[in-house]
């Protein structure tokens, strides 16, 4: 095991040299080049230093560690490593007046300008303000108010070029990503350029942002060939689509105490790429089970402000935390991936999204103020699950959670009404109240009839009545009041039938107040379900929980 140091502008020749470890002298680091031509041992440490400025070359794994002995990649004491999937573009010359040109052979995604995100536009002409940039046949035209070359400086103009400013390499598992910025790449922070992933890779301490597609998504391809990767404490922000998603995996992951924020909301519009359409702070899709009780385990993040608020419901969903088609195999009542004890709100989508899944378990979170651009009687909600086309979600478990603020609360339907189900949900010990259309949404199946059944709604806290609040059945099929519902689903479920009570939910605090009708009132699930969230939580590094049997 041995310590190397890189730097951006490193020249030495192997990685011997790099072992000295003083990025001051630039003999003594690694370039990337050099690096990813190399080989390493378990147990090696690479460290990245930020003399020699950004890192602009896709930085890649060309070796494995094992088990307790990984191989890390950390920043140098003290410093702050970008690695950066743009290139700096130079000798600029005047196209027509304001607008400038410069050779360009990579088209990018994004062009950023003294670190002022460029605006996009279809053509030269359209270039008629600062910052507006179009290219074309090899070529970049920028609008400026002079030469860019001198004009911006601190760093400049950068186009996007890179896919990736990390690769994982297919097989070398056991690698540790700690403490490094990963921007601007023309797809994912990071990712894999192949068609396989290792596993047992964990990534921590990372910031992640601008990248035109995700922050961090690694993507399985043909098969479901990674698992065990461990996601923490890391910040995913502005990037086009997701801040963190795990695609075609299996196995035990873990996705924990990440801030994910204003992902999906600054990139442009869908004619550009359609891929814009399904924004999220966090997501998993494809992610299948197996047989082993294990998969993935979503905890103690904070999911806001993702999505770009678009009206039309088809733009900038911008989810919370997305789970799509997630656990689709599984033939037991063993639950697979869990989403408990997170922070989301604000999102211009649904708060969280169940989306052709089953088998999951959603508990203990805190969700609100999601989906508020929308109008009328349909729109996002903070929490959904739906079917579709042939694929189901049945037997997931909703409980515990607090799903308030908003236009809708929770929502449980077949989307298309063919060969799909929405059966044996069960949800229970959940307040979800203070929207302003509905509180609950049981249709096309959510409401047993059709297209699901042995769905329960039992124990939860849909607070004081108002005009058309609870639905069962589809949208004529509107009540007013508890008894109404009741009524028209026909079951025994018992309801708190009263205003929650918070401590101060003007403010976002939505503590039980002292004297709450849902202290005490909840139905006893038995672990993990009972591991409840005190007061004293903050997101994401200070979440406190306790057995709900002791407060």
């Amino acid at each position: 095991m041995a310590n190397y140091t890189m730097r951006a502008d490193g020249t030495a020749a192997n990685k011997g040299a790099a072992e000295d470890g003083d990025p001051a002298v630039q003999a003594e680091c690694m370039s990337i080049a050099t690096h990813n031509a190399e080989t390493f041992s378990a147990g090696d440490v690479i460290m990245l230093a930020d003399t020699g400025g950004d890192y602009r070359a896709t930085l890649t794994t060309p070796s494995a560690g094992s088990s307790g002995n990984e191989i890390t990649y950390e920043k140098y004491s003290g410093d702050t490593p970008i690695l950066n999937g743009a290139d700096l573009v130079a000798t600029w010359g005047v196209h027509d007046g304001s607008i400038y040109s410069a050779t360009l052979t990579t088209q990018p995604k994004q062009v950023f300008i003294d670190g002022n995100l460029g605006d996009r536009k279809t053509s030269i002409g359209a270039c008629v303000a600062e910052y507006d940039w179009y290219w074309a046949s090899n070529v970049l035209y920028l609008y400026a108010p002079g030469d860019p070359d001198t004009e911006y400086t601190t760093p400049g103009v950068e186009a996007c070029a890179r896919d990736y400013c990390i690769s994982t390499s297919d097989g070398n598992d056991y690698i540790i990503f700690d403490g490094l910025t990963l921007r601007y790449s023309n797809r994912n922070g990071m990712g894999q350029a192949s068609t396989d992933i290792p596993s047992n890779i964990t990534v921590k301490n990372c910031i992640t942002e601008w990248n035109w597609y995700n922050g961090i998504s690694p993507q399985g391809h043909t098969s479901y060939n990674f698992s065990d990767w461990l996601i923490e404490d890391n910040i995913a922000r502005y990037n086009g689509i997701t801040g963190v998603g795990l695609m075609r995996c299996t196995g035990t992951n873990i996705i924990r105490r990440n801030t994910c924020y204003e992902n999906g909301k600054y990139q442009s519009d869908q004619a550009i790429d359609a891929a814009f359409t399904f924004a999220s702070g966090i997501k998993l899709f494809d992610v299948e089970a197996g047989s082993a009780p294990s998969g993935t385990e979503i905890y103690e993040n904070v999911c806001y402000d993702n999505g770009r608020g678009d009206v039309d419901s088809n733009k900038g969903q911008g989810v919370g935390i997305w789970l799509d088609a997630c656990g689709l195999t599984d033939s037991d009542d063993t639950h697979r991936n869990v989403v408990h004890h997170n922070l989301i709100y604000g999102n211009s989508g649904n708060g969280i999204f169940l989306e052709i899944t089953s088998y999951s378990s959603i508990y203990s979170n805190v969700v609100y103020d999601n989906g508020t651009q929308h109008e009328g009687n349909w729109g996002p909600c903070q929490m959904e699950i739906d079917s579709r086309q042939s694929f189901h979600s049945d037997y997931n478990h909703i409980y515990n959670n607090t799903f308030v603020v908003g236009r809708i609360g929770i929502r449980l339907y077949s989307y298309f009404q063919t060969a799909s189900t929405v059966s044996y949900n069960l949800v229970k010990n959940n307040i979800c109240a203070g929207q302003s259309v509905r509180v609950i949404q049981c249709s096309d199946g959510g409401d047993n009839v059709a297209w699901g059944s042995g769905n329960v709604y039992e124990n939860n806290c849909f607070g004081a009545q108002f005009g058309g609040f609870l639905q069962w059945g589809n949208l004529s099929q509107l009540h007013d009041t508890y008894d109404s519902w009741e009524t028209a689903h026909g079951e025994a479920w018992v309801q708190i039938e009263e205003d929650p009570s918070f401590t101060d939910a003007g403010s976002d605090d939505y503590a039980l107040a002292a004297g709450s009708p849902c202290i005490g009132a909840g139905i006893n699930l038995g672990p993990p379900y009972d591991a409840a969230l005190l007061p004293a939580s903050s997101w994401p590094a200070a979440v406190v929980t306790g057995s709900q049997d002791d407060y």
